[in-house]
């Protein structure tokens, strides 16, 4: 039996009913489509992972980062008021 041709990037609902995967041989209908609409997979899961840093916005994350150097770079200087 002829190997199927199937070109890469090809959408898996367009794939032939007789193709065979070319590495191990198994036919079609032993795979299912894992592709997903919503993005990445485990990617909604991971959101709830860290200190809640996963869930803000850009804007909020450049805050946090800009404002943390601004604040560190503010103690610095303060030292020099020490004597």
């Amino acid at each position: 039996m002829g190997q199927v041709a199937v070109s890469a990037g090809t959408p898996f609902e367009e794939i032939p009913a007789g193709w065979r995967c070319p590495v191990c041989g198994a036919p079609r209908s032993q795979f299912s489509n894992i592709g997903s609409k919503e993005g990445p997979s485990g990617f909604k899961e991971n959101l709830n992972y860290g200190l809640g840093v996963n869930t803000l916005t850009s804007q909020q994350k450049n805050l946090l980062i800009f404002g943390g150097l601004a604040l560190g770079f503010l103690f610095f200087m303060s030292l020099y008021a020490l004597k």
